[in-house]
């Protein structure tokens, strides 16, 4: 990494205890108090959200959870889908690239590591439109500490002004790739997922192309069912993964109706 760590966007709404969770796991990262952390609150969806919506934001101001804090409060809902693009426009209008994060994940301390690294490295590769830092619990073939997969990230993810105005037009370029950590560096609430990663990735790949091996075993473990929550990825308006032939169609370019880019 060179120069200053990417701006964390972290999107919150009613989830007090998963959001304190989050920002407590991201407050360990070692990078955490050189970050600048936006969190944008959504407002509530009814007057029956109201108490959990104002519980969320005394949580995002309790502490500094890093650097520099900026907490924005939505008056009215956005909805995950608007806030999403919304706040990563506004940071990307002022900066290179950013990390986005939903409320709901737990973060290794090399998180925000490998995140810079990756993002810093891959600036100026055209065909990376996506850096995450989570990957599907799977045991991939040879352990690659990375792989790139044409398919986009579903929780703890970043990405480049470059890249984001095609990703949030739908208009991303059909070879795009998204670079994955071979172990993840992400747990979702509602995935029951494994351990977190703990080593710094060291060796990342010169050549800009899928990682075959690694793609097939997640074909097969899409195939298997082994990814429980699909309604989970909806809710960030990412490629639905629920099956094979979606993440298939995904790696040829198409874009099945209803299933967005990152928004």
């Amino acid at each position: 990494m060179d120069g200053n760590p990417a701006p964390i966007a972290l999107f919150a709404n009613k989830r007090p205890e998963q959001t304190l969770r989050t920002l407590e796991s991201l407050a360990a990262n070692s990078l955490a108090d050189e970050s600048h952390l936006f969190i944008f609150c959504d407002g509530p969806e009814t007057v029956v959200d109201s108490a959990a919506v104002a519980k969320v934001r005394s949580v995002a101001r309790r502490r500094p959870w890093c650097e520099r804090v900026v907490v924005i409060e939505r008056d009215g809902n956005l909805g995950p889908a608007q806030s999403i693009r919304a706040g990563v426009s506004g940071i990307l209008a002022k900066h290179e690239s950013v990390i986005v994060l939903g409320d709901d994940l737990e973060l290794s301390p090399r998180f925000l590591e490998f995140m810079n690294h990756a993002l810093y490295h891959y600036r100026n590769k055209p065909r990376v439109i996506q850096v995450s830092g989570y990957m599907f619990p799977l045991s991939l073939p040879g352990a690659p500490e990375t792989c790139f997969l044409p398919i986009l990230a579903p929780w703890g993810w970043g990405t480049w002004r470059r890249a984001w105005r095609l990703l949030d037009s739908n208009s991303f370029r059909p070879d795009g790739l998204a670079l994955f950590p071979g172990s993840s560096y992400v747990r979702h609430a509602g995935a029951g997922d494994g351990e977190l990663a703990e080593k710094l990735v060291t060796y990342w790949p010169q050549e800009i192309m899928v990682t075959e091996p690694a793609y097939s075993t997640l074909l097969s473990y899409f195939r298997d069912g082994g990814f429980e929550t699909p309604a989970a990825l909806g809710e960030y308006h990412l490629p639905r993964l629920d099956s094979a032939a979606t993440c298939e169609s995904a790696a040829r370019g198409e874009s099945p109706a209803g299933h967005g880019i990152p928004a």
